[in-house]
């Protein structure tokens, strides 16, 4: 039977790797806090500097009909989910689906040109973002 010496590079090696694991477990770990009086949570109709900015306000229009259409292919998808969508809602899917592609391809030409900065394009993204 071979015995291996703990004391070895090998097993001091996974020895100390046990011991960095078991070290870290222990500690705790505070999230950062966010800045803010609200805890970062942010207040509802609490205006921050993207609401006022002209181009995120004229692309908040502009983006209204695409928010539409998502909103009505979103009972299709959950029919799709369960099975129990029919032939006449597939199409109307399909339909609806091909025009949101175009609708978002021509909102996605708006966010990245030139001009928009980072910020402004993080406020268009979110705008366009999926409810949860």
């Amino acid at each position: 039977m071979v015995t291996k010496n703990p004391r070895s590079p090998l097993g001091l090696g996974v020895l100390a790797l046990i011991a960095t694991v078991f070290i870290g477990c222990d500690q705790d770990i505070a999230p950062p806090v966010p800045q803010g009086s609200d805890g970062g949570l942010g207040k509802l109709g609490a205006p921050s500097t993207m609401d006022d900015d002209p181009r995120v306000a004229k692309f908040k229009i502009e983006a209204a009909s695409y928010l539409a259409m998502r909103a009505q292919l979103l009972p299709l998808e959950q029919k799709f989910s369960s099975g129990t969508i029919t032939e006449t809602e597939v199409d109307a899917w399909r339909t609806l689906d091909s025009e949101c592609g175009t609708e978002r391809h021509r909102l996605n030409v708006i966010m990245y040109d030139e001009a928009i900065t980072p910020e402004q394009r993080r406020a268009m993204f979110w705008m366009l973002r999926q409810p949860s």
